[in-house]
């Protein structure tokens, strides 16, 4: 949460997108946990590289 913190200082309109972006994938795993638990993992892979890009992005700009 540290992380959080440091964005909302530098800017409420990235934490507000950050905050929909978390949403988003949260939705998106419950949605493909519906289907087979291969596929779920998979999800979840790809939404720590999202996680990890998304990050790299906050602390470039």
């Amino acid at each position: 949460f540290e992380y959080v913190y440091y964005i909302s200082r530098y800017s409420p309109f990235k934490l507000q997108f950050f905050i929909m972006t978390l949403y988003f994938i949260f939705s998106l795993k419950f949605f493909l946990s519906q289907l087979h638990i291969f596929e779920f993992l998979i999800s979840c892979f790809l939404c720590l590289l999202l996680l990890n890009y998304l990050y790299c992005l906050y602390f470039i700009v």
